[in-house]
């Protein structure tokens, strides 16, 4: 029996007046490993729709519930995915609760990385380090089973041992809890997924990518955690849209004139750039999957930089400048917050850890 047809034998019950609350009534119904994938929209359902239509997904809409079915066809391999969506208009939130395994999340995932004004719900390393605090805080005999880590290139944190390395650690034990506290004072590391197991309440897993994997407990715990995450990533997507590209035609004594309205983005650095450090942001873009710098200027003494950047998965272009101490992000009128999150989303991961995005 599918996890269709097993969710049309209880659509009727009339508690149910969002996926969520469905979920918390019936998870164990479907199984284990219910996974909570977090994205970032400026769409409608009916736009969802059609840009689910066209990768061939069929899609129901149920109230507030979209139900997808996708059959994948990979040489002799057909796949039967099924998924369905929450999405808040309100706040740009979509959820898609599946039960596919992780490895098959991937196609879900390709979708939105070549989507304009769509991106997964990125929890920065110091966001998630936030939620390990708040989860033991809250519950001092929470155990952590399994977790990956990461030292990233730009991390500023000190660490005991041999600090100028790139590292990358994969965990499994009951002493993750402990383990990942002594890598991070001894190696500084940050978490990137991390396996929370807290007695009588809640298994699940967290991972920066803004996916939380349910294994078993109380589902709305980990709802709350969610909303938790959600409300600090807002905060970001409230900054990047309130950024400004607009054309306005004003009318003078002779003619019109075409002027331009522009509110820049700002992300202010923990150190001031250089020009060593330009340089090396400019080879950190063109040497990423993301984006490539074009038409780039890079001026000694009082430092002028500047580039136009191509997002190479959602074909936006945005052009950045800075004296040093910010970078200034100007935005034309095709580029979505989607691809200005991912460009703060690289700076952080890539160049400064500290970085704040602002007017």
């Amino acid at each position: 029996m599918t996890i269709q047809s097993k969710y049309n034998e209880l659509k009727l019950k009339k508690e149910r007046t969002t996926l969520i609350l469905y979920l918390n009534h019936n998870y164990q119904f479907f199984g284990s490993n219910l996974k909570i994938f977090g994205f970032l929209t400026d769409k409608s359902f009916e736009e969802l729709k059609e840009l689910f239509n066209s990768y061939s997904i069929i899609c129901k809409l149920e109230g507030e519930i979209l139900q997808c079915k996708w059959t994948i066809s990979e040489e002799r391999n057909v796949k039967n995915l099924e998924f369905f969506c929450h999405l808040n208009q309100e706040t740009g939130v979509l959820q898609i609760f599946t039960f596919m395994p992780a490895s098959e999340l991937y196609y879900i995932d390709k979708i939105i990385k070549n989507t304009s004004g769509m991106h997964y719900l990125w929890i920065s390393p110091k966001t998630l380090d936030d939620i390990r605090t708040k989860v033991i805080d809250t519950h001092p005999a929470t155990i952590i089973t399994e977790f990956t880590a990461k030292r990233f290139d730009n991390i500023k944190e000190s660490c005991a041992i041999r600090p100028g390395f790139k590292r990358n650690f994969r965990y499994y034990g009951e002493d993750g809890r402990e383990t990942l506290q002594e890598l991070r004072n001894s190696y500084g590391v940050l978490p990137r997924t991390i396996q929370f197991k807290i007695p009588q309440i809640a298994e699940f897993r967290v991972s920066f990518k803004g996916v939380f994997t349910f294994n078993q407990g109380n589902l709305e715990y980990i709802i709350s955690l969610i909303q938790f995450t959600i409300d600090k990533i807002l905060s970001t997507k409230r900054v990047i849209e309130s950024s400004i590209y607009k054309r306005i035609k004003e009318k003078r004594k002779l003619r019109e004139v075409n002027l331009e309205e522009i509110t820049p983005l700002a992300i202010k650095l923990s150190s001031p750039l250089n020009v060593t450090s330009c340089h090396k942001l400019i080879k950190l873009i063109n040497n990423s999957n993301d984006f490539y710098s074009i038409n780039e200027a890079v001026v000694e003494g009082s430092l002028y930089f500047a580039s136009t950047i191509f997002d190479r998965d959602k074909n936006e272009t945005f052009k950045i400048s800075s004296n040093g101490d910010l970078i200034n992000i100007v935005k034309d009128s095709s580029t979505s917050f989607a691809s200005l999150l991912k460009f703060y989303q690289f700076i952080v991961e890539r160049l400064d850890l500290d970085a704040e995005i602002s007017l």
